[in-house]
């Protein structure tokens, strides 16, 4: 093996295209399969998935007779041997490294088939912006996307291609605890960085979130709360407790709205319904409290 090693890397170019003709382009086959939706930061509106990445090209400079070979039919290099494609994720949101992609993420070695054909199934956790819509928080449906493609070769250099048909997207998905996933496509969405025309691959993520959790610490709680406080008017003036009891539902609530208001981010393009069913709580105990006074105020007149 190490004697075909010696063969086939001598003279070999990493820094060039493999293609025998530079008017050619190279034929990326990109498959991805989601493994786990990791998590969905709603503050941060971003997206963190582990995602088992497959890269699918042809190298005609690195084919060998299997007979001459002596009857190996495959070999493993590491990234750095060889020329591999700068695929990427452009919408990428983790701060710590600039490139999402390329051997920075994808660490595992290469497969080389004596054919030319070059295998490179890398798993990989990627961390991506995602535009979330809280209107309906906890029982919204969002929609991520990410975008894989190459930061250095244009589209008549280099064409990505999928490698699987929908139904390999979510093969083997581990189920998450806030999240189902309603639908996933891929299709080709090309981008002009500059004056040029860039492959690239969208990947939506169709989710819905689970708001059982939500329904159980955070509605239901707010939802007895006002109801309490709309009883309070039951209990006897003499008794003294009243103002006691209002206030202490108020300040509740309060706590409450500061506990959807730290899940939430900070945007005014849209308000959830679930703050603002928090907000005219307030109001309407703020209203009891107030009520509460002036009767008290003529009970002991």
């Amino acid at each position: 093996e190490g004697k075909l090693l010696d063969q086939l890397f001598q003279g070999y170019d990493k820094r060039v295209r493999p293609v025998t003709d530079p008017s050619d382009v190279v034929e990326l086959k990109l498959g991805l399969k989601i493994q786990k939706i990791v998590k969905i930061d709603s503050k941060e509106q971003e997206m963190i998935t582990r995602v088992w990445v497959t890269q699918v090209w042809r190298d005609p400079k690195l084919r060998w007779d299997v007979e001459k070979g002596g009857g190996i039919e495959t070999i493993f290099v590491d990234p750095s041997e060889i020329w591999t494609p700068d695929i990427s994720l452009y919408n990428n949101a983790d701060d710590s490294v600039s490139v999402a992609g390329s051997e920075k993420k994808f660490q595992t070695k290469i497969v080389v088939a004596n054919t030319g054909k070059v295998v490179w199934q890398s798993p990989a956790t990627f961390r991506s912006e995602c535009s979330i819509k809280i209107r309906y928080w906890p029982f919204d449906v969002q929609k991520c996307s990410m975008t894989f493609g190459s930061f250095i070769f244009p589209a008549s250099a280099l064409n990505v291609t999928s490698l699987y048909d929908s139904s390999f997207y979510t093969d083997r998905f581990m189920q998450s605890g806030d999240w189902d996933i309603k639908e996933v496509s891929l299709g080709r969405a090309d981008t002009r960085p500059g004056k040029t025309t860039v492959s690239t691959l969208r990947l939506q993520i169709t989710v819905e979130r689970k708001p059982i959790y939500y329904i159980i610490y955070l509605i239901s709680p707010c939802s007895l709360l006002l109801f309490l406080a709309l009883m309070s008017f039951t209990i006897p003036s003499e008794s003294g407790e009243r103002i006691g009891f209002i206030t202490t539902i108020l300040l509740a609530l309060t706590v409450y709205l500061l506990l959807v208001q730290q899940l939430l981010p900070e945007t005014s393009d849209e308000l959830p319904l679930v703050g603002l069913f928090c907000v005219i709580a307030i109001a309407e105990t703020a209203f009891v409290l107030l009520l509460t006074i002036l009767v008290l105020r003529c009970f002991y007149k």
